[in-house]
């Protein structure tokens, strides 16, 4: 059998070290979704099964607890990506212009809208990820007093 993908033993080992998809797909730049499939074709390469997902968060299993100990100390760690979440129920085009000023602010910085549609109202999810935590958290404050210009309450989610 050949060696798995680096890539997915690196998105394995960042939801072991988190035991969560979320956290660790907000980690790796990578959507649940896509992290998720990359841990099913995973396990299916290996014919094993690593992880049991729940809805508290990942476990390992023994075999996955096991991968862990052997390519963990072999895998070198980045520098940790930290990442703001400012939730609101104004539609995205009111903020634009105030965003783009943001990310101007803050050229290091990703800042991503995603929209979201819930029985009690839509509103947007605007996110910013870097390396700089205190860069990401003053960002986030920006964000939040472009919302508040706005007439809006932010809402910052907990990580």
């Amino acid at each position: 059998m050949s060696r798995p993908p680096l890539h997915a033993l690196q998105a394995f080992v960042a939801i072991a070290r988190t035991r969560n998809l979320t956290r660790a797909a907000t980690q790796l730049n990578l959507t649940v979704s896509a992290l998720s499939h990359q841990m099913r074709a995973l396990e299916e390469r290996m014919n094993q099964r690593l992880l049991l997902r729940g809805p508290r968060g990942v476990t390992l299993t023994a075999q996955g607890e096991r991968l862990l100990e052997d390519i963990a100390p072999r895998l070198k760690r980045g520098v940790p990506v930290s990442v703001e979440t400012v939730q609101t129920r104004l539609p995205e085009g009111r903020l634009a212009a105030g965003l783009a000023q943001v990310q101007k602010d803050f050229p290091g910085l990703a800042i991503g809208s995603y929209p979201f549609y819930r029985e009690d109202g839509s509103g947007v999810q605007l996110v910013v990820r870097g390396r700089d935590p205190d860069a990401v958290d003053k960002a986030a404050a920006a964000i939040e007093a472009v919302v508040r210009s706005q007439g809006a309450e932010a809402l910052r989610l907990p990580k």
